[in-house]
């Protein structure tokens, strides 16, 4: 298996360079789940500019056989790993409809480790285009869980009138 066009540069990538990736490595290995790492940069993005939000999800790869049982057999019978890299500014700014990101405040953050790491970020566009006051008649958080991860979606703002154009943006956070 190599890289696809647009990822040559991942060719001979020393993981110990991605201590976020190589986390991740293990923890797919040691419990035959997809994981998913911390964000971090891609080495498709080394020194372009935008936010340092790259993320990958493994899932490992065994020797011929049966599927291995437990944890030592599969650190014994582990030859690889398969990846898929995406930046979260992308995936979520696809995800999240514009009409929900001028209505609402939209914020993503990672909060696997107790702390608050900050993964897409877009404030109302209306509220700073017409000058709209900063009412917030409108909460919700919600914790999405998947590779070992927690990213809490948090949506606030007026979503104004009987239309409630944030509809949308809730099929995200209601993924688990």
């Amino acid at each position: 298996i190599a890289p696809g066009p647009g990822n040559e540069r991942l060719t001979g990538l020393d993981l110990a360079t991605q201590p976020q990736n190589l986390r991740t490595v293990a923890m797919s290995r040691d419990t035959d789940q997809p994981a998913m790492s911390g964000s971090f940069t891609l080495i498709q993005r080394m020194a372009l500019p935008g936010p340092s939000d790259g993320v990958t999800i493994r899932l490992p790869v065994f020797s011929p056989g049966e599927p291995p049982l437990g944890e030592t057999e599969r650190r014994r019978r582990s030859v690889g790993s398969i990846a898929v890299s995406f930046r979260v500014s992308k995936l979520l700014e696809s995800a999240v409809p514009a009409e929900t990101r001028e209505t609402m405040d939209v914020r993503v953050v990672d909060i696997t480790d107790g702390q608050r790491w900050p993964l897409f970020d877009s404030p109302r566009s209306s509220r700073s285009a017409i000058g709209a006051p900063d009412v917030l008649d409108y909460r919700f958080a919600s914790d999405v869980k998947y590779g070992g991860r927690i990213w809490r979606m948090e949506l606030t703002g007026n979503p104004g009138g009987a239309s409630p154009l944030w509809w949308p943006a809730l099929t995200l956070a209601g993924q688990r």
